[in-house]
């Protein structure tokens, strides 16, 4: 079964393009852990039943939805219990928590080489620079010009520092600014100024 479904939106922001083949393998992997067969046969109904519910929802709001990878795990899930296949399932969850740890520890590792200036991002001319933060308060204090009052430069570079990660590009983290400041719009609507404000930022580095 082929998805009509053509993107998702990564745990960042970012959206890329949909390959249900990675459903089936985690699946196949979630098998393996706990019987020591990948069971194709059952991955592979498993992933149609998978894309059949994500292309309900993307029939009830074809211009808009657009599923998170959080979501579709979440709905995987669903998918092995609804087979009966609890302990597969159990492997599956315990995968994602492992995952997520992983995920943290990276952050936290970020976190103190920020703290030390050790992280390296790179140019557009692929040379290596340490990550300045002084820079992003620069480019935020002007997206947030004549919005002071509302905005939480602390909240803001908090978040923004919860992105990076070691070698990151620097249209990413021009990019990674423009997300962050879109997931503050529901505290304050002067955000969308300030995330279009910071779509015009071309160069930070």
């Amino acid at each position: 079964m082929h998805s009509i479904l053509k993107q998702i939106r990564k745990r960042n922001g970012h959206i890329v393009t949909f390959e249900q083949h990675k459903i089936t393998t985690a699946i196949q992997k979630a098998f393996f852990e706990i019987t020591g067969d990948a069971h194709e046969k059952e991955a592979e109904r498993m992933t149609d039943t998978v894309l059949a519910t994500l292309e309900r929802r993307v029939e009830k709001n074809p211009d808009s939805y657009m599923p998170s990878v959080e979501e579709i795990q979440d709905i995987v899930e669903i998918a092995i219990m609804e087979e009966g296949y609890f302990d597969v399932a159990k492997s599956y969850i315990v995968y994602r928590y492992n995952q997520a740890k992983k995920r943290e520890a990276a952050k936290e590792r970020v976190q103190e080489k920020i703290e030390k200036e050790e992280l390296l991002v790179t140019t557009e001319e692929g040379a290596a620079e340490p990550f300045s933060l002084e820079k992003i308060k620069t480019v935020f204090a002007r997206a947030s010009r004549g919005f002071e009052d509302v905005v939480d430069e602390e909240a803001f570079l908090e978040q923004v520092q919860r992105e990076m990660y070691e070698g990151m590009a620097t249209r990413d983290i021009a990019h990674a600014l423009v997300l962050v400041a879109r997931s503050f719009i529901e505290r304050d609507p002067a955000y969308t100024k300030i995330a279009s404000r910071l779509l015009l930022e071309t160069v930070i580095y």
